[in-house]
Order: structure tokens, then sequence, then C-alpha cells
């Protein structure tokens, strides 16, 4: 039998020709995101078969969802994949051009229904300190598809359109996240969104300009 001073020694020299214990990086390598969105537009427009005329839509909100996932390759920085669907609906009593020329405009009922999802990815900073607040930013690149869905039924005119492209979008903003337990925080962003798909894309005029608000639980 071994003395526990000859054990000892035996421990010691056999600890060395042990693999070395990859240290903690201090920071999660992975993060996943989900949330409430909103992104805050101004309106859409969708041709109508009139002489003079056009239909505009007003979209002051569209509400939807943002999900992402977060690789982090140092304490500081990160690249995140990014997916959101926003829907608008509208409905409301607007001037309305008249099919024919010897008309004058009417009003009547106008419905839209708009919808617009993102395909994102790009680099990610945050700021992680000792405390329960960590701001971070964001810029990233990819592509949006919208559609938008006009139909007006009444005596100026019967119709129904829609409108759809698909386009180069750029997202730049960022936030905070307030730490609530060790492998959750609320995570409050801004965002500011440019889509351009070209000439009439959704309805815009070659760019559409828009603010986007999350808040959701980021996974950590």
């Amino acid at each position: 039998m071994l003395k526990p001073t000859s054990l000892l020694i035996v421990t010691i020299c056999g600890a060395r020709f042990l693999p070395a214990q990859e240290p903690s990086p201090g920071y999660p390598k992975w993060e996943g995101f989900g949330g409430y969105s909103s992104v805050i537009t101004t309106y859409v427009t969708v041709s109508l078969p009139s002489v003079n005329g056009y239909g505009t839509s007003d979209l002051d909100s569209t509400r939807g969802f943002e999900t992402a996932v977060i690789r982090n390759y140092k304490r500081y920085f990160g690249i995140k994949g990014d997916f959101s669907a926003h829907y608008g609906r509208y409905r409301d009593m607007d001037e309305v051009p008249c099919s024919h020329a010897t008309c004058s405009t009417t009003t009547q009922e106008i419905q839209s229904h708009t919808r617009l999802y993102e395909f994102l990815a790009g680099p990610e900073v945050k700021w992680r300190n000792h405390t329960r607040f960590a701001p971070f930013a964001n810029a990233l690149l990819g592509v949006a598809h919208a559609s938008a869905t006009l139909s007006s039924f009444g005596p100026a005119i019967d119709f129904s359109g829609l409108e759809t492209q698909t386009g180069f979008a750029t997202v730049l903003g960022g936030g905070i996240d307030v730490r609530l337990v060790k492998r959750a925080s609320l995570r409050l962003a801004v965002n500011h969104d440019n889509i351009y798909g070209g000439k009439n894309f959704n309805g815009f005029s070659e760019r559409l300009d828009a603010l986007r608000m999350t808040v959701g639980i980021l996974f950590h």
C-alpha cells in the first residue's frame, strides 16, 4: 500500500500530464433574442386604375416580432443574425380619384394590408461590465421583402391591387440589456431601417426610412 506521502507525490506528478482546462471566457459564446417589435413609417402608395390618380394609405405603425442569434467571438464583439416580420392594417374613409375623366374625386372606404420581412446579419458591439446594464450597438445588412394590398369598393371605383418588392436593407442602431437573472436580460433597442428597392419599392419612392423599436428577452 502506498504511504500518504508517496500517494501525494504520484498525484502531483500525474496532474502535470492531464490536459489543461480551458478557462471560462467571461462572456456567453451564444445568445438568443425574441421580442415584440414596431416599425414606424409614413405611407404606402398603390396605383389605382384611374385617369389622373393613385391611392395612398397611411401607415403610422406596423407591429410584429423580431428574433436574433448572436455568436460572441470576443468579450465586446459578436456577429448577429436577425429576422423580423411586421404587419400593418389600415381602414378609413379617404379621397379616391374617380375612374372617369368627367367625374370628380370622391370619398369612400380604403383598406390596406402591409407585410415587411427582413433577413439581416452584421456585427454587434456590447460594453459588458460589472453592472446589470450593458449598452450595445449594431450595424446590419441584408434583404427585405415587402408587400402592400390596397382595396376600395364604392361609387367612385372598385379596385384591389397588390405590390411586392424585394430589396437591399441596412439597419443601424443599438440599445441596452438589463440583466434580470443570470441567464436572461431585458433588451430595449431602437434601430433606423433603410430599405432600398428601386423604383416603386412597395409603393415607396426608391427608399423607405423607418424607425424600429423592439423590446424582448435576451437569453445567454
